[in-house]
């Protein structure tokens, strides 16, 4: 009995010490969402990609999110764990299309059926600092 109360009582430390830690780390990231219009026009099917910036060995981690019919994005870091937002930090910014549906990483170079894009949605020359509390009404009128 002794020895089950003591392997519950290391598990329930291990999960505190692990909750704490994810907490902690999700405190690097802040909720982002806008719109994306081209022309005056909302835009769907564009992917619109967050860099951090870092300095030296710091780890960063990409948030990208997929415009719905009105233009509107919600950033979700990659990968198979994603947490809704960005890094708080600088970012660089990049928009561009989706031209196979249903494979949000499934990019192919531009094609006349896709809109066009300016160049500085592309390259990487946009750019904004996500703040801690977030932001929810980014506008990037291309």
């Amino acid at each position: 009995m002794k020895l089950t109360q003591h392997f519950v009582t290391v598990a329930l430390v291990a999960s505190v010490v692990l909750l704490a830690g994810c907490s902690q780390e999700n405190n690097n990231f802040a909720p982002v969402s806008g719109t994306v219009t081209v022309k005056g026009k909302p835009q769907p099917n564009l992917i619109v990609s967050f860099l951090p910036v870092t300095q030296g060995e710091e780890a960063a981690i990409a948030s990208s999110g997929l415009t719905d019919e009105q233009g509107h994005f919600t950033l979700k870091t990659t990968g198979a764990d994603g947490v809704e937002g960005a890094m708080v930090g600088p970012h660089q910014v990049r928009i561009r299309n989706r031209i196979v549906l249903g494979a949000e990483d499934a990019v192919v170079p531009e094609r006349s059926s896709a809109i066009k894009l300016p160049r500085n949605a592309t390259d990487g020359s946009l750019s904004i600092d996500v703040p801690q509390e977030g932001v929810t009404t980014l506008k990037f009128e291309l």
